[in-house]
């Protein structure tokens, strides 16, 4: 694959706190069969010394370029990243995951072999201290246009993920030209990312090939949250994105519309059972200011959520708030 001075890849790393894993993943990249890159670091106000490794390779390999700034979360350390990228194509990468020598020149050969607008490849969970992996696997193998990329999205995207993940992608620049990562959103906000991308694809390669791998149990982890600290109305309004785009895009089939629906109603009732006491009845005006579809709501639903979201929808607001404190005392029991 190409040596040459011309940089056709730009990998963004965002980089806080990562002094366990970041050598490994930096030594990876360096050691890729493909070399046509330029590495992006932004160093989001670390103070375990993850900074210092990030100069220290930017000095010895020009293809690394460092960028300090204060701690302002993943999704802004991306959009700095953004602004730096000159690369034909972007890729993600995240400090605590790993990758296959051949990672990249695997993406890079499908994008430009398939002339496809992005490629999306397979996984492999890992985990410290553990020979454990679980595969996520790419629903196809090989180039698949929009219609039916949209039109199986939902089951592919709440089976794997798969649709949402930052990493494991390679993307034509202009495609993500003037899109940016929303900085408020602190839990799939790459999915919210990807889907203001995905309408502007034409065809997109999958790849089987498990190159990339996830690291589970990361120390300074954000990937599991207690049910407390998510905001459920945020994922829930990502949703609604979801069923937007697909709607855009004439995909709203039975399959589609039945499976997102119910995922929007399982975020309508985790955003009113885990609103504080004193913000319940403003959980309920929130939601009511959204747009929600209407089609079998309740449909298959729990008696809890039954018990909560039928006075709710009924506009009962009083009853549906005793109701969500009685379940919240008999949780506790």
């Amino acid at each position: 694959m190409s040596n040459g001075d011309e940089m056709e890849v730009s990998i963004i790393i965002p980089v806080y706190n990562k002094v366990l894993y970041l050598q490994t993943i930096l030594h990876q990249i360096q050691e890729q069969s493909f070399q046509a890159f330029q590495c992006i670091l932004i160093d989001d106000g670390s103070t375990d010394g993850s900074g210092q490794i990030c100069d220290k390779f930017s000095e010895q390999d020009q293809r690394f370029m460092v960028i300090h700034i204060p701690n302002s979360g993943v999704s802004h350390a991306r959009n700095v990243g953004l602004q730096y990228a000159t690369g034909k194509y972007i890729t993600f990468i995240d400090a605590d995951d790993e990758i296959h020598p051949d990672y990249l020149e695997n993406l890079y050969c499908r994008i430009e072999q398939s002339n496809a607008d992005m490629v999306i490849s397979s996984s492999a969970k890992i985990w410290d201290n553990s020979s454990r992996r679980e595969y996520i696997i790419a629903p196809y193998d090989g180039l698949i246009d929009s219609n039916r990329l949209f039109s199986e999205f939902a089951r592919n995207q709440y089976s794997s993920g798969i649709y949402g993940y930052c990493w494991g992608k390679m993307v034509r620049h202009e495609l993500i030209q003037g899109k940016w990562f929303d900085e408020k959103i602190r839990l799939a906000e790459d999915l919210d990312f990807y889907l203001s991308v995905y309408p502007r694809t034409k065809t997109i390669y999958f790849d089987r090939k498990p190159y990339y791998f996830y690291r589970q149990d990361a120390e300074n982890s954000s990937m599991q949250s207690p049910d407390w600290e998510i905001d459920y109305y945020t994922q829930l309004k990502i949703q609604l994105k979801l069923f937007k785009m697909l709607k855009s895009q004439n995909s709203l089939n039975q399959e589609n519309e039945a499976l997102v629906i119910n995922r929007i109603y399982d975020y309508v009732f985790f955003t009113l059972f885990h609103a504080p006491n004193h913000e319940i009845f403003v959980s309920f005006r929130k939601i009511r200011s959204l747009t929600l579809p209407r089609i079998n709501t309740l449909k298959g639903r729990s008696w809890k959520q039954k018990c909560i979201l039928l006075p709710y929808l009924s506009k009962f607001d009083l009853f549906a708030y005793f109701l969500i404190r009685l379940s919240r005392i008999n949780r506790r029991i």
